[in-house]
């Protein structure tokens, strides 16, 4: 269908509220047009997200529709009335998809609950999985800059679908070609509809009472001084509820990030994996005199860590902390359990590979995306030689316990704040056990590179680079093994990863499967930190070179 073809059947559908129709006629700018129409949002494993705007190819209330339009047409066709639990950030429009949401939910015969207020990810699992849901729906966009929003699907199992739950969904979506295909229904409120609930204080006492028994150690040192921030999201009140019944008594917060702000105002992207975005809580902290910095992203699944170090910060980043949560976890934990495991992501550092083996657990490997390590949750349930131990990945998410698929800030928070505070008490930081952790298994280092594409010349740009990565990798005369996810023979789903190991660490390169980005992870390791940080530099400069011929062409 042609852009302009597409364009006019927007606005000539009867389903399209007349205030859009108006916005969608001054719409004048032929490139914008074009950006709008020209594609749709792509709908994937976990459900799509895109700039907010109206098109096809942006997020609003009507591809929200043509999202849930569809995952009810599959649940239709194996139960009579499905079970549908809604939830939703702070994000722009947020609170208005998740209302669309619940009225094409209720017009396809669901039951429907939805949470009275913004609330975290991980909380959504846990009531998917509490309430015995048939589907979650989750609006939001997590770290994205302001002007994204998007919607997650959930599967029965409280994790997000992966490629064969969805694809019956997926085929769905790609049958509604008219906006009038999608059912909606028109009550004058939605609590006037008889399946319709909200979920609210219920449903958070039964989350946060979960989140308490996550706990590691009964006895802590309350006096640990933390700064938090919830960078403008989901995470404030149930973040904090849940130090607060921990006994922390010196826990504060950035006041200026605590409320909701859709704009993000106080920080350029709020993302916690970006030192800008804890900026304020590190000057907080240095006022408090603070041991610990932690922020969570606006849906709270991804924790980011500063160590105050004699006054001075020390961020670490996503690997670090899941290798010294799982080394705490082992070390608190009396009796391991027979078949435990660690699950990681193929982009994730080896190190906690290595601190899993040795003692005595397992580790196995999934592709990017936490919706990986809940299916494989789900799989241990029914497998006498599995039991879930722990799950992490690079950008920011863990998680312990199996009441909740997908990563988790609150638990994450609370156990980050015991594990400091039970090393203080020891006169070690977390700064310091982590280079006992090097010298005991090794000195690796790990480091990320995003190059931002926006638009379909952007998209066809880093696919392009892929292509050529895969023919023609700079690393030739010094790699010793190269995998290529979309075409080897692994026992993972085909993903679009390439991964080159060397000597001494490795290279992986994919596509962002949420933001209009192409990722380089790197990782390396040596007997000596400086030599893991030659091998990266020597890895990096490469790469960005590689990079950058290709996007200045």
């Amino acid at each position: 269908m042609k852009i302009q073809e597409r364009y006019q059947r927007w606005i000539d559908s009867s389903y399209l509220s007349e205030e859009d129709r108006v916005s969608l006629l001054k719409i004048t700018d032929g490139s914008e047009i074009e950006e709008c129409f020209a594609s749709e949002l792509a709908f994937g494993t976990g459900g799509m997200r895109g700039e907010l705007g109206l098109g096809p190819n942006r997020m609003n209330r009507y591809m929200v529709g043509k999202a849930v339009q569809a995952a009810m047409t599959h649940l239709r066709g194996l139960k009579e009335e499905p079970l549908v639990i809604i939830a939703f950030d702070t994000r722009r429009m947020s609170q208005t998809f998740a209302e669309e949401a619940a009225r094409v939910a209720l017009a396809n015969g669901a039951r429907v609950f939805v949470f009275d207020g913004e609330r975290p990810v991980p909380e959504l699992s846990f009531a998917v999985r509490k309430r015995k849901a048939d589907l979650g729906i989750m609006i939001t966009a997590s770290h994205n800059p302001p002007e994204y929003n998007g919607v997650k699907l959930y599967g029965a199992d409280g994790a997000q679908l992966v490629p064969q739950k969805a694809q019956p969904i997926i085929d769905a979506f790609s049958t509604i070609t008219e906006l009038s295909m999608i059912q909606r229904d028109h009550s004058n409120l939605l609590s006037d509809h008889p399946k319709f609930s909200y979920l609210g204080e219920e449903m958070d006492e039964s989350y946060v009472l979960y989140c308490l028994s996550q706990k590691k150690r009964k006895e802590i040192d309350c006096s640990i001084k933390v700064v938090y921030t919830p960078l403008h999201g989901a995470g404030n009140r149930l973040v904090r509820r849940v130090l607060a019944r921990r006994g922390y008594q010196n826990v504060w917060t950035v006041t200026s990030q605590e409320r909701p702000d859709p704009d993000f105002s106080t920080v350029t992207t709020p993302n916690p994996e970006e030192s800008e975005a804890m900026r304020l809580a590190v000057e907080l902290a240095k006022k408090r005199g603070a041991d610990l910095v932690i922020a969570t992203d606006p849906d709270c699944d991804r924790v980011g860590v500063v160590v105050m170090d004699q006054g001075e910060p020390i961020p670490l980043n996503g690997n670090q902390i899941g290798v010294l949560l799982l080394n705490y976890l082992i070390n608190q934990t009396q009796e391991i359990p027979k078949g435990a495991t660690v699950i990681k992501t193929i982009v994730t550092s080896d190190l906690g590979r290595r601190i899993a083996e040795r003692n005595g657990l397992r580790c196995e490997e999934t592709l990017t995306g936490f919706k990986y390590i809940g299916e494989k949750i789900e799989a241990f349930q029914t497998m006498s030689d599995r039991e879930f131990f722990f799950g992490y990945e690079e950008s920011y998410g863990y998680l312990t316990g199996d009441e909740v698929r997908d990563k988790d800030g609150v638990i994450a928070a609370m156990l980050i704040v015991e594990m400091a505070s039970f090393y203080c008490c020891h006169g070690v930081s977390l700064r310091s056990h982590l280079q006992e952790i090097y010298h005991d298994f090794g000195f690796y280092k790990e480091s990320l590179d995003s190059f931002e594409s926006k638009g379909l010349a952007g998209q066809e740009k880093i696919q392009g680079i892929m292509d050529r990565f895969r023919t023609e990798s700079p690393f030739a005369d010094s790699q010793v093994k190269i995998v290529d996810y979309l075409s080897s023979d692994t026992e993972l789903p085909s993903e679009n990863v390439v991964k080159v190991y060397f000597e001494q660490g490795w290279v992986a390169i994919r596509p962002s499967g949420t933001e209009p980005k192409l990722k380089c992870y790197y990782s390396t390791w040596s007997d000596t930190q400086a030599a893991a940080d030659k091998t990266m530099a020597a890895l990096q400069k490469q790469m960005r070179a590689f990079i950058h011929s290709e996007f200045d062409k």
